[in-house]
């Protein structure tokens, strides 16, 4: 009988014991691997976008200064060309027009190149390229016509 109420005791002890430690704060355990990697790869990403955000803001301020450079020579060329038969007067007014076209189309391009996705900057930075280069083709050609 004393081994009983030793074991009854020893039980009741046992329940209380187990009671007291319930307002002890449990260790937090460190995020799952899962977890761990989608927060890495989220700072992965924005510091990528962040990255290409600069980037694609020092090719834009490339662009705009490449098309004010050849709206710059364009307006000189008009200002000095002084053609000296009525054929050059015609073939230069013809390349004014083609400048004038070429010009708005580079605008055009860089306009879309400001607005562009991420996405879409590889194709919109290839036809500026074109349109940039178009123009410049298009000036030599009034440049010869003006002389």
């Amino acid at each position: 009988m004393i081994s009983r109420m030793c074991l009854i005791g020893a039980f009741g002890f046992a329940i209380v014991m187990a009671g007291c430690g319930g307002d002890e704060e449990k260790p937090q355990t460190p995020a799952s691997g899962a977890d761990t990697v989608k927060k890495e790869a989220g700072e992965a990403l924005n510091a990528a976008k962040g990255f290409l955000g600069e980037k694609k803001g020092d090719l834009v301020e490339g662009m705009e200064s490449k098309v004010a450079e050849m709206e710059k020579k364009v307006q000189e060329l008009r200002e000095q060309a002084k053609p000296k038969t009525d054929k050059a007067k015609a073939e230069l007014e013809k390349a004014k027009a083609e400048l004038d076209k070429k010009l708005a189309a580079a605008k055009s391009k860089l306009a879309e190149a400001k607005a562009a996705g991420s996405g879409a900057w590889k194709s919109v930075k290839s036809a500026f390229d074109t349109a940039i280069t178009d123009l410049e083709a298009a000036y030599k050609k009034a440049t010869s016509a003006a002389e």
